[in-house]
């Protein structure tokens, strides 16, 4: 993807006893382009396509980071001093619970970031909202904002979850072996029969397995 890169570093935490500096502004105020869905509903490929076809963005680091760097290393209490008027977001101290405890998520969160949007393509892009809450406390932070709303079947998430071997996923299946293989992996997973009936899983195991032989090709 060829879009414009964006520093975590560019993002600076909203203190409401510090005013911003010019050209800051809140996310809050400006048009986002805001993504919703689950894990495997198409997003990244989405992304990819518009990068593909030439239009330009600026997409804001994601959910995971912004947890990971931001929301969990502030309320450590990570000890890093800033100049004076708002720092970059990752170094600052957050004496506030985790947003899961707080009505919105991560909305919530994402509403007390800013950023200098000068030198930035626009739209800035947001991917990582999850949930009716959150979506319907980021409505109301972020009122001019637009919100994308991808889903897809579950058949075809888990399909796309096993074929992108990310580290980060809870499940990992080997594709290099026959199908049947592939079928009683899936059926060991636990409470998976709650969500798939016998025939979804066979569909799941051919198109995962087909897609990785392509790939392969």
């Amino acid at each position: 993807m060829e879009y414009a890169n964006f520093e975590l570093e560019q993002l600076y935490l909203i203190e409401p006893d510090r005013p911003l500096r010019s050209p800051r502004q809140p996310l809050t105020g400006l048009p986002l382009v805001i993504l919703v869905g689950l894990t495997g509903v198409g997003k990244s490929t989405a992304l990819a396509q518009l990068a593909s076809i030439g239009i330009d963005f600026t997409l804001l680091p994601n959910r995971r980071t912004l947890t990971d760097e931001i929301i969990i290393t502030g309320c450590n209490e990570r000890r890093v001093s800033y100049p004076a008027g708002n720092g970059p977001a990752g170094q600052v101290r957050i004496h506030r619970p985790l947003p899961g405890q707080i009505s919105g998520g991560l909305a919530h969160a994402f509403s007390r970031l800013a950023v200098d949007p000068t030198n930035l393509a626009a739209p800035l892009i947001f991917d990582g909202l999850r949930g009716v809450e959150e979506v319907r406390q980021a409505s109301s932070y972020f009122p001019v904002g637009r919100f994308i709303v991808l889903d897809a079947p579950d058949t075809v998430r888990l399909s796309r979850l096993l074929q992108r071997a990310d580290t980060f996923d809870a499940v990992e299946i080997n594709l290099t072996g026959n199908h049947n293989n592939l079928i009683s992996a899936l059926r060991s997973i636990p409470g998976i029969d709650a969500t798939f009936r016998s025939e979804q899983l066979n569909q799941i195991a051919h198109v995962t397995q087909t897609a990785h032989l392509d790939r392969l090709k």
